[in-house]
């Protein structure tokens, strides 16, 4: 380590570039920043003087894309419609994963790892309210995510019984892999689902990620307060001042109520949003309904 040069390393990186064909993008905030990442830790043990990386700059151009990265009504409504019929010639995780993984994704906004790895006493109920307890995440920010209402209505916690002690969508034997790799792999398999059954061309929006950018649209649409919808997908906060308290799942959980509901009973998606304009003023309203329940399953 100690003989590497930034030479070296920018050798390295042409290669990845020329004939690797590896984009501009990943070099920069791949295989660039995670040998930095390295290097700056053999320095600040002392076992280098100086990180090469630090004199490397790479002018990366954002990938061209010809769409938005969200999945669109019709994607929705095929991958939600899909999920309904029956899986044939899968395993029993498999058509699991299949058939609440792509819902949890639409109304939760999470990570697919957070919610492919999920087990039985990660749902939970905080203050009379269902929740989703997200302890392991990409970016070390756990937090707890109030179910939506229309995942409880299908039966979602009937599902989550029936493999109480278990993860949910893999065998228990696999948590003693130190390195535990089945729940990428599950969500690698969804993805390839999803594009199938979407019709969705490879490289166009990736399938899983789409539930991601999709949701954040759905909280714009009501106005979700930002710091809110930062927390329940668990973003990291940019401002000092935001990282000061806490989000109690009734503020959260309230919210939610305002979050819309995918219907996918016709020919065609239809999305259920709370009628009115004073979005704020209904979720203060929630708010103190949600505390005066809570209360009262407290007393």
């Amino acid at each position: 380590m100690a003989q590497l040069s930034a030479n070296d390393i920018r050798g390295w990186l042409t290669h990845l570039k020329e004939h690797e064909k590896v984009s501009d993008v990943r070099i920069k905030d791949g295989y660039l920043a995670a040998i930095k990442t390295v290097l700056n830790s053999a320095r600040k043990r002392g076992l280098i003087s100086a990180n090469p990386c630090d004199s490397i700059h790479i002018d990366s151009k954002p990938t061209e894309r010809t769409r938005e990265k969200d999945l669109r009504d019709s994607e929705v409504y095929a991958i939600l419609k899909a999920s309904l019929d029956p899986q044939k010639n899968v395993s029993e995780d498999v058509a699991n994963a299949r058939r609440w993984i792509p819902w949890g994704l639409a109304y939760t906004g999470a990570r697919v790892a957070e919610i492919t790895r999920l087990e039985s006493k990660h749902v939970i109920q905080e203050a009379g309210v269902w929740a989703i307890d997200i302890q392991r995440s990409k970016n070390g920010r756990p937090r707890i995510v109030p179910l939506h209402r229309h995942l409880v209505e299908q039966g979602f916690l009937e599902f989550v019984r029936t493999r109480e002690g278990l993860p949910l969508f893999f065998e228990k034997e696999f948590l003693n892999d130190p390195r535990l790799v089945i729940h990428k792999t599950r969500a690698e398999g969804l993805a390839e689902w999803a594009r199938e059954v979407a019709g969705i061309e490879s490289g166009a929006v990736a399938p899983n990620h789409g539930w991601r950018h999709r949701f954040k649209t759905e909280c714009r649409r009501v106005a979700m307060d930002r710091e809110v919808r930062l927390y329940i997908q668990g973003h990291a906060f940019k401002m000092e001042g935001e990282e000061y308290g806490f989000f109690p799942i009734d503020i959260t959980a309230a919210w939610m109520e305002l979050f819309p509901t995918y219907v996918v009973s016709g020919s065609a998606l239809r999305v259920e949003r709370a009628a009115g304009v004073d979005v704020i003023a209904r979720a203060t309203a929630l708010l103190h309904r949600d505390r005066t329940i809570a209360a009262e399953q407290a007393a």
